[in-house]
């Protein structure tokens, strides 16, 4: 097992100071939409390609092959911080894709529909 060198460290730091800002970066918009009880304003398929996109990133990290002379133990360390970014994030936009099914809008009848119906219904 060969030590990281001080280019790997620093990238490795650099890497888990962007994973922690990636993940973060859903946080108000999950907040936001719980708030409102409404994903209004919010681009569904962004998110639906946000996912794709994410999930494609984080399996083609895991499926890629390490470095030669590498264990693929210290590959999995080498990316931690871009594959936490990457599927982290993929399960906060999927609590955004559940926000989406919650709050989408459901026809509703106006009251003068239902009195309406109602008064059909007594006759």
């Amino acid at each position: 097992m060969q030590p990281f060198t001080k280019k790997e460290i620093i990238g490795f730091t650099v890497g888990c100071i962007s994973s922690l800002l990636y993940l973060f970066s859903r946080v108000p918009q999950i907040y936001t939409n719980f708030k409102r009880k409404s994903t209004e304003g919010v681009s569904y398929y962004l998110f639906a390609l946000v996912i794709l996109g994410n999930s494609l990133y984080g399996m083609s990290v895991l499926l890629k092959n390490p470095t030669p002379g590498r264990a693929e133990g210290n590959y999995i360390i080498h990316h931690l911080p871009w594959l936490t970014g990457s599927l982290g994030v993929l399960s906060l936009d999927v609590i955004i894709a559940f926000q989406f099914l919650a709050y989408r809008k459901r026809k509703s009848h106006t009251s003068a529909e239902r009195e309406a119906l109602l008064g059909e219904q007594d006759e």
